[in-house]
């Protein structure tokens, strides 16, 4: 609920968070938030590609069938398009889609590669996804509407069975150990075998030949010419030398412009370890230790006063850079997993944090509508795809729809303030569960605080 006290007083009381606003200005629209989605599990808009002339690996999901999951769902970049104005209505800015290169045609230890990140064929399209031309009309349409799209490129591995294994020419594109033997990673402290070692036992591409580098620059500038794309989340960023990326991030730059967008994923969440990224040319790296340190707090009942050493700390090691937000993503529980009552009230105070603090936020499909991320039917010690990977709600339900609108309120508050987007940092007080800041720009000045225990119904506010 938004009370106006007076005309330079501006109180919102939400889920124990309240923000005071002085000499507030006109709505903004310079912030950005991006909306992730993870292609096949999305909207299926043509289901006429759902096998990808593969009829045993589309197994559709109905709730009571889990080893579904292992399978493509449908999803495609029809689906995609077909539903710009619903996410445009959101108050998103950009869409990150999920790889859409072509993937293996079979499954890999009994996994379809739905998700996308087990290219075969850097230059197609993958058939369950749909046709170059569908990518090309998801941008333009996107363009038309004031969206951006970034494309999610894989470039540390391939698919098992891609045909380069086969071709002896192609020997020194992948990294072996001494006796010629692929390996996998078993000190993740030894950044050699990160960078050399297979990621969940992929063959791992040698980025140091000259060869496997020019191929993949090669590869970006055809997509970036032939699509007109807005930018690239590149994966896998800790197991590429970063030698690699000051080079292909300098180069892109040259092509592409400065305004093309270059999102890097260093999983640590350790500040410590993703420093040495800070200068490799990427415009944003995603905020892992952040989403560590959000979940322990909001999800968890860490304490606030843990919550804000964290923060500090490690606001000190990566102080002046550009981070991309998240309370969770595809590779870990959906926020929500192990929360009980009040489920909803936690998660919304966790976008509350993730919206008014700096950062380009970065929201999971589906997480508009408290997109469960648990299914009680599926088997415990599974991986993430039962917990993390459902289908998008096609048929919401009225709650669901409230969820739906409640979001909307944070991205219309962080659109109307520039200070959310654009302010200072700084903060102003914290005890076990209150915690206060500033957001500040020389014309305007936001207090915001939440109370991280006080699980209040969310009422609805008007901007």
């Amino acid at each position: 609920m938004l009370i106006r006290t007076t005309s330079a007083l501006l109180l919102l009381f939400l889920l124990g968070w309240v923000i005071i606003s002085c000499n507030a200005v006109e709505t903004s629209t310079s912030s950005e938030v991006m909306y992730f989605i993870l292609i096949d599990r999305f909207v299926d808009g043509d289901p006429g590609n759902n096998a990808g002339g593969v009829a045993e690996s589309y197994l559709p999901y109905a709730g009571h069938n889990p080893e579904a999951l292992k399978h493509y769902q449908g999803g495609d970049l029809a689906g995609v398009v077909q539903s710009l104005d619903s996410l445009k209505a959101l108050g998103i800015s950009m869409i990150w889609i999920s790889p859409f290169l072509d993937n293996s045609n079979t499954d890999y230890v009994g996994w379809w590669p739905y998700h996308g990140y087990h290219p075969i064929d850097f230059y197609a399209v993958d058939e369950h996804f749909g046709t170059i031309e569908d990518l090309k009309i998801l941008v333009n349409t996107a363009h038309n509407k004031g969206l951006k799209i970034i494309f999610d490129m894989p470039f540390n591995q391939t698919a098992a069975d891609h045909p380069w294994l086969l071709d002896s020419t192609k020997k020194d594109w992948f990294h072996y150990d001494d006796q010629g033997q692929p390996f996998d990673i078993t000190d993740w402290f030894d950044q050699n075998q990160i960078e050399r070692g297979e990621l969940h036992g992929l063959p791992d591409l040698a980025q140091e030949n000259a060869e496997v580098s020019d191929y993949i620059y090669n590869v970006s500038k055809y997509w970036i010419e032939e699509t007109g794309c807005d930018g690239f989340r590149l994966d896998a960023v800790k197991h590429i030398p970063r030698a690699f990326w000051e080079k292909y991030n300098n180069k892109i730059k040259a092509l592409a412009g400065s305004d093309f967008m270059l999102f890097g994923e260093v999983f640590w969440g350790e500040a410590e370890r993703i420093k040495p990224y800070l200068d490799s040319g990427f415009d944003f790296l995603f905020d892992i230790p952040g989403y560590y340190a959000i979940r322990n707090t909001f999800n968890k009942g860490g304490a606030i006063k843990d919550f804000s050493a964290f923060y500090q700390t490690t606001s000190e090691v990566l102080g002046g850079s550009s981070f991309a937000t998240l309370i969770d993503n595809h590779d870990v529980a959906r926020f929500n997993v192990g929360l009980g009552e009040n489920g909803w009230q936690k998660q919304y105070l966790a976008l509350s944090w993730l919206f008014t603090s700096p950062g380009i936020p970065v929201i999971y499909y589906g997480t508009e509508y408290g997109m469960p991320g648990f299914d009680p039917i599926a088997a415990h010690g599974e991986p993430q795809d039962y917990l993390n990977r459902l289908p998008y709600p096609l048929n919401p339900s009225d709650m669901e729809q409230s969820h739906r609108r409640q979001f909307i309120d944070l991205t219309r508050l962080r659109h109307q303030f520039a200070a959310l987007s654009a302010g200072q940092f700084r903060e102003v007080y914290k005890d076990w569960s209150v915690y206060a800041y500033l957001r500040y720009l020389p014309h305007e000045q936001l207090l915001i605080i939440l109370n991280h225990y006080c699980p209040v119904k969310i009422k609805p506010f008007e901007v």
